[in-house]
């Protein structure tokens, strides 16, 4: 499996055809395969040749880059830039960039050695070559600028860290959870990408059919793992039903209590806070203490939802103590709710919150829409 992350800025690049611009970029690659690109006439912004020019480079290998800084017209001071996305992240890195340049055509071919690190990860990243007239080094790979140029091309990283059995690195390919308890130590910080826009870390998919388990509640758990963790967990049209970033017990890792009534397929999906990867173990099993006094079928209901201004809790016979957060896990409300009393929601704008109840012998946790 070759790993990609698909999100590197494209919005770059020139905004004149006119002077400054790579002249040409060449590479010899492995098997076979190589880069030999001539500029001119210029290209207005990105050019993408990632589909067209590809090369294969091996971890540990070191290779040389070719670049001809240039111009299609007038001669100017301008600097230049080599990167090579390593990590497959989707960002070139500074500790990416393989070479510099820096003066006024015409000038000598430039020529750029560098070592592919040993430890990287089986994947598909780009190369962009940059020239940028108005800069100096090193230019911002996600620059946009008047005169120069900005090429990408395509690499195929082999010989390093073979990612074929790292499953579960989206919803399309989960690690699945056949049996409870499931308990398992992962590492997240290689062979995974980033899927999930709540933070830039990687992301680990697993999947269970609740509707096979007989049991209203699932503890999940990341307590012990040895990062900052974030624990999510969706549906199959990707609603976010519960969240959990730091769980008092055990912060800052994760751990989130599900009631599983009228769930079927659910996606438990760890990350990191932030960046943050590495080892993590996770425990999914029949939280019995969440379970006791509660029956399936409970009759407690949220009533109205979509919410416009207020809502109640039909069928609520004591009082319950109430939090109520947003998708990112922030409490924006708590407080106690009595039976028949209505709780305002007029100061939460328009988007989906999630409500904890919580009275001595049941918790329940419901999705409010809030509407204008």
């Amino acid at each position: 499996m070759l790993v990609s992350f698909g999100q590197y800025c494209t919005a770059i690049g020139p905004s004149s055809d006119l002077d400054s611009n790579v002249e040409s970029v060449s590479i010899v690659g492995e098997s076979g395969t190589s880069i030999s690109y001539t500029g001119c006439p210029a290209i207005l912004g990105l050019e993408d040749l990632t589909t067209t020019e590809n090369v294969t480079l091996i971890a540990g290998n070191s290779y040389t880059i070719y670049v001809q800084f240039g111009t299609c017209g007038n001669n100017f001071a301008s600097a230049g830039n080599v990167y090579i996305d390593f990590n497959t992240d989707g960002v070139f890195d500074l500790s990416e960039n393989v070479g510099d340049w820096a003066g006024t055509p015409p000038v000598a071919l430039s020529s750029f050695n560098f070592t592919v690190p040993a430890g990287i990860t089986d994947g598909v990243g780009r190369i962009r070559v940059l020239q940028d007239e108005s800069s100096v080094n090193p230019v911002n790979p996600c620059a946009s600028f008047t005169w120069g140029s900005a090429v990408d091309f395509g690499v195929t990283f082999t010989g390093g860290v073979d990612c074929s059995g790292y499953i579960g690195d989206d919803r399309n390919d989960p690690r699945m959870i056949s049996a409870l308890p499931f308990q398992e130590s992962h590492n997240s910080s290689f062979c995974y990408s980033n899927q999930e826009p709540v933070y830039g870390s990687p992301d680990v998919f697993y999947q269970i059919d609740v509707s096979d388990f007989e049991v209203d509640y699932l503890k999940v758990s990341l307590c012990g793992s040895t990062f900052d963790t974030y624990l999510s967990v969706q549906d199959l049209d990707t609603n976010v039903l519960f969240i959990n970033d730091d769980f008092d017990v055990c912060s800052p890792q994760s751990q989130l209590t599900i009631p599983t009534i009228g769930l079927d397929t659910i996606f438990i999906i760890v990350q990191g806070w932030g960046i943050e990867a590495g080892d993590y173990d996770i425990n999914i099993e029949e939280d019995i203490s969440a379970s006791l006094g509660n029956t399936r079928g409970t009759t407690l209901t949220l009533y109205p939802n979509p919410i416009v201004e207020s809502f109640k809790i039909l069928n609520l016979t004591t009082t319950a103590d109430y939090l109520i957060y947003n998708e990112l896990g922030q409490i924006i409300d708590n407080g106690k709710i009595k039976p028949d009393e209505a709780i305002s929601i007029d100061e939460l704008p328009a988007g989906i919150f999630y409500l904890k109840l919580s009275t001595l012998d049941e918790m329940k946790i419901f999705k409010l829409i809030v509407t204008e």
